[in-house]
């Protein structure tokens, strides 16, 4: 008994037992993404991040959307348990290093709560915990068959580097310049513009980042053209990612994280706004250095915020990327349950997928949301629409995780969703406090389902989370809806009604999506050799007409769904 416990020591020890993680496919996954400031707090001796003074040094206000609330990573690793029981297989974590603690103009000062004002790209925020303990998180959520992907950021870091030229700063001040075209300045020269940093500002890590010349130093992006490229984001410094130092630090900083903390994908933040030519090399070294390590499906995916598919798949075809967060997806299906786009509009989507290098094969893996930390939250647009009654609100909010789970994608959960929070529109309006909040704008929100943000919410009963775990399991037991190719069945040119099949090999998924406010009854063909049919959700199948193929009579409720297996 001994020399099998022995043996089994030695194989975690070895990291046998987490080869299954690290083989897993990435069309496996369910994402989960979270701010960890706003999830749950589980040491309130880091709330302040070690620092003293006022709100304005140490970062830390719980009544105000825009500073730090006190979620840590312990209270990730708490709750880690919450996250797998609602179906998640993947944990995607806003950026956790260590960022500039305010910024902003006088009066409209925000803090780094959120993780995108970089500072340390080798160390955790303070706020958020130590190096030992996202260790000790990733061991956890290993240990419980959770992946863990990183928010990064290559495109720019916190803003330190004021421009000489814009006037005369203070420490107190805050200016931003222009965006200058090089053919605008004396001689075509960089000299117009003279980057300095002011006393006090911080120095960043690695070291190579306090070299001036690492940065495009050409003023505030005009977001088109070169200037969408070599701008600063809304003031932050922007880096000269042509520079080959600067492909080597980063390189340097993103192994480091997948060798020392051992996580097992990477969200790259504002990949668009960094030159096309920097992402093949940056990515294809990444991928090596990975597999070298044993995760063959190290999970990297972009954000590039274009809207159309057309515009996506250029990108994604010129830069490197294999896979991108679908933001035509999330666009097209707000509109889709706001009523604004009928069914028929609405799987043109889906029927492009082929312009994308890989097909539909890669946008299987590509991750899909219908709410998110930047541009909000489905609720709050079904609600600001004033057309829907709460009960329609809950409805349409089921149906739309309805088709996510069901639809090629990798779903992915915005923090929250799950407990029905609305917010009141993008950036901070949608980045509530999962433990009970104390802010007022947060507190009067209307959420899905019943509650408020005041109270702690981690209900596992509540109808959302009780829903999104059932079609997890549908998704996560079905090789159809995880690797299957989807072709439209039925979509209405006058309303939501939308049916679809999910087929591979000798199974087949159907799913009709009823986001309209009257019953519809009708048949679908389907393609698979009848063996067996299995009703997962609703009722798709009342009579079946075997030689034509026919499932008949298939009644399905407003503003409701239905899920049938054959095989």
């Amino acid at each position: 008994m001994r020399f099998i416990y022995l043996l089994i020591s030695l194989l975690i020890s070895l990291n046998v037992f987490t080869s299954t993680l690290n083989e897993r496919p990435i069309e496996e996954e369910t994402l989960y993404f979270v701010l960890t400031d706003r999830f749950y707090n589980s040491d309130s001796s880091n709330d302040k991040g070690g620092l003293g003074g006022n709100r304005l040094e140490h970062g830390y206000d719980p009544f105000d959307k825009g500073f730090f609330h006190g979620g840590d990573l312990k209270g990730l690793e708490a709750k880690l348990d919450y996250i797998k029981d609602l179906g998640a297989t993947a944990i995607w974590l806003a950026p956790i290093f260590t960022n500039k603690v305010v910024q902003g103009p006088k009066g409209m000062e925000s803090s780094a709560y959120h993780g995108y004002w970089i500072t340390d790209f080798y160390n955790v925020d303070p706020h958020f915990g130590t190096n030992d303990e996202f260790k000790s998180f990733v061991k956890a959520a290993h240990a419980k068959d959770l992946k863990v992907i990183m928010d990064i950021v290559i495109n720019h870091t916190a803003d330190v580097i004021k421009i000489r030229e814009c006037g005369d700063y203070t420490v107190e001040e805050y200016k931003y310049c222009n965006y200058q075209y090089f053919a605008d300045a004396p001689n075509g020269s960089k000299e117009r513009y003279t980057p300095f940093i002011l006393p006090g500002e911080p120095t960043k890590n690695p070291k190579e980042l306090n070299d001036l010349s690492l940065y495009n130093n050409r003023g505030d992006s005009n977001w088109f053209g070169e200037g969408a490229i070599y701008g600063d984001f809304s003031g932050l410094d922007d880096l000269d990612t042509t520079n080959p130092k600067v492909m080597e630090v980063m390189l340097d900083i993103y192994k480091y994280w997948i060798e020392e903390f051992d996580v097992d994908g990477y969200r790259i933040d504002t990949a668009r706004h960094v030159n096309d030519e920097f992402w093949a090399p940056f990515l294809t070294e990444i991928y090596d250095h990975a597999t070298k390590l044993g995760k063959n499906n190290f999970y990297i995916f972009g954000e590039a915020s274009y809207l159309t598919p057309d515009s996506l798949a250029a990108y994604q075809r010129r830069s490197g990327y294999t896979h991108l967060l679908d933001f035509p997806f999330s666009r097209a299906a707000i509109e889709y349950f706001l009523g604004n786009m009928t069914a028929d509009a609405f799987q043109e989507i889906f029927t492009v997928d082929s312009i994308y290098l890989g097909g539909q094969a890669v946008v299987n893996q590509f991750p899909i949301y219908i709410s998110n930390h930047d541009h909000g939250r489905l609720g709050y647009y079904l609600q600001d629409s004033d057309q829907f009654t709460k009960e329609e609100v809950l409805a349409k909010l089921v149906i739309a995780n309805a088709l996510m789970f069901t639809v090629r994608g990798v779903p992915t959960i915005y923090y929250g969703d799950e407990q029905g929070f609305t917010g009141d529109g993008g950036d901070k309006d949608a980045r509530e406090d999962m433990f009970p909040s104390k802010v007022s704008i947060y507190n009067d929100n209307i959420l899905a389902g019943g509650g408020t943000t005041e109270e702690d919410n981690f209900n596992s009963e509540h109808p959302l989370f009780k829903y999104i775990k059932y079609l997890a399991n549908i998704r996560s037991t079905s090789k159809a809806l995880k690797y299957g190719k989807q072709e439209t069945l039925f979509a209405s040119n006058v309303d939501g009604l939308f049916a679809y099949s999910r087929y591979l090999e000798d199974e087949e998924v159907l799913v009709v999506i009823n986001n309209s406010n009257k019953a519809w009854k009708g048949n679908l063909s389907y393609r698979n050799k009848l063996s067996k049919i299995t009703n997962l959700y609703g009722e798709c199948a009342q009579n079946i007409d075997a030689e034509s193929r026919l499932l008949k009579d298939i009644v399905v409720q407003p503003l409701s769904f239905a899920i049938c297996s054959l095989n």
